[in-house]
């Protein structure tokens, strides 16, 4: 069961897929809040059919009984795992951007010579 917490809390933070582009969560509350009465009814039928929840329907009943179901000491070990492989993640993003920089560096350099 703490496994698929902790796979149902993770999937808050994966990309949102609308009109085939991707707009991470944080961008699309902060334009939704932005613009709260011009988006509070959109009118007519979607166009988009790639618009899905990324679980089923019981999967989602499941993750909000699960709310009840586990203690404060739980969501927060929930929340440090997460953290910390937030953290690795980070981490491992940083130095493939300057290895990738080295790389293009080095290419730049075996221009000029």
């Amino acid at each position: 069961m703490y496994s698929r917490l902790l796979k149902a809390r993770n999937s808050e933070y994966h990309d949102i897929v609308f009109d085939n582009e991707c707009i991470r969560p944080k961008d699309a509350a902060k334009f939704v809040s932005e613009r709260f009465d011009q988006l509070e009814l959109i009118p007519g039928p979607t166009k988009d059919h790639t618009i899905c929840l990324p679980v089923s329907q019981v999967e989602l009943e499941t993750v909000y009984q699960s709310n009840s179901q586990i203690t404060l000491d739980e969501e927060h070990q929930l929340h440090i795992k997460y953290y910390k492989n937030l953290q690795k993640v980070w981490e491992t993003k940083k130095k493939l951007k300057l290895t990738l920089m080295k790389i293009d560096k080095s290419k730049k350099n075996a221009r000029i010579t």
